[in-house]
């Protein structure tokens, strides 16, 4: 018992006697183990973060999920929780043994993500169903489980009133998914982008649309549309990071960014502000997102744990949805006609 309360620095122990036994464990190599205090208390705090990704998952793909993993952690850490990581790629079979790696380890909320697609959710429902409480990001349908996302859809709207404002009448766009071109209805970046352009009579073409499977194909489909008469006068990209490929492409072959082609980029990641020309793109507070991820983990965890009844009820499911910014930069301007007659 001197032992035990020496080294959790616990009152009843001399200070000279504390730091013997400490300084003796110290000298042995003694750590204290984590699964016996897990056992003793019937507590990990611990949080199973499980970053999925599918069979077609792209590299370039979600380039902010390193700081949306950090921002997690660090809000959890005032309340003596802990994140643990794991990366889930190739598919389902790879996230389920994510999943039930977290639960051998008993953590006490599992947040996974980007789990856009309901049918996603019931590749993996029958395990999510024994983790005490499971929380999804990047959602795209409505999910039978708490779940958060942003508003990628006004964000597309953001940037099509922009380059609608500017003068533009025609666009490209560089990254879409099959799900999105199959689906219009889903609520993501692409669908609010086309739904904003018919009502502003922009011009959004079936073959300017794009599906990357890697970026060392954009020089070649750069080159392709604007080789031809008449282009596109602008570039909506998936992320800030085809958008830095697009430019750089446009740049080798002899074009200005914005004098003769506009690009956006979305998500609004920090080289965003420091590419040359500034980068236009949507962007979100991430240390809010997962502020509100953290939130959610720490209320579940705690009316489990704690049940003095004197806290308020949370809803039996909760969804929080986080608006977009628009971020003007130099990547946009006027077309180069319209430019060319405002001058005059």
């Amino acid at each position: 018992m001197t032992v035990s309360k020496a080294l959790n620095h616990k009152p009843g122990v001399s200070p000279d006697k504390a730091d013997a036994i400490r300084s003796y464990a110290q000298s042995i190599g003694y750590r204290p183990s984590h699964a016996a205090r897990s056992l003793l208390k019937g507590r990990t705090h611990t949080v199973g973060i499980c970053i999925r990704e599918g069979e077609s998952a792209k590299p370039w793909g979600y380039p902010w999920l390193y700081g949306l993993m950090r921002e997690i952690g660090l809000a959890l850490k005032p309340h003596n929780m802990h994140a643990q990581t794991c990366l889930a790629p190739g598919g389902a079979a790879e996230c389920r043994q994510a999943i039930e790696h977290f639960m051998e380890i008993g953590v006490e909320s599992l947040v996974i993500g980007p789990l856009g697609a309901v049918e996603e959710y019931h590749q993996i429902a029958d395990l999510l169903q024994h983790c005490p409480h499971v929380l999804a990001f990047d959602a795209v349908d409505d999910l039978p489980i708490d779940h958060v996302k942003w508003n990628t859809y006004l964000g597309g709207q953001l940037l099509a009133k922009h380059l609608s404002e500017l003068g533009h009448k025609r666009l490209m766009v560089l990254g879409v998914s099959q799900r999105e071109l199959d689906h219009p209805s889903l609520h993501v970046q692409l669908n609010g982008l086309r739904d904003a352009a018919k009502m502003l009579g922009l011009r959004i073409d079936s073959q300017d649309m794009y599906r990357l499977h890697q970026v060392e194909d954009i020089p070649r489909i750069l080159k392709d549309v604007y080789t031809k008469t008449a282009p596109p006068t602008a570039v909506f990209c998936h992320n800030d990071w085809v958008a830095m490929h697009a430019i750089q492409s446009l740049t080798a072959m002899g074009l200005g960014v914005p004098d003769d082609v506009s690009v956006t980029g979305f998500d609004d990641l920090p080289v965003a502000q420091i590419s040359t020309p500034g980068l236009t793109s949507v962007g979100y507070d991430l240390k809010s997102y997962a502020r509100k991820i953290a939130e959610i983990v720490v209320d579940r965890v705690t009316s489990r744990f704690e049940t003095s009844g004197d806290g308020v009820a949370l809803p039996s499911m909760i969804r929080w949805e986080l608006e977009p910014k628009l971020m003007i930069r130099q990547s946009t301007s006027m077309p180069k006609s319209k430019a060319s007659r405002r001058l005059k």
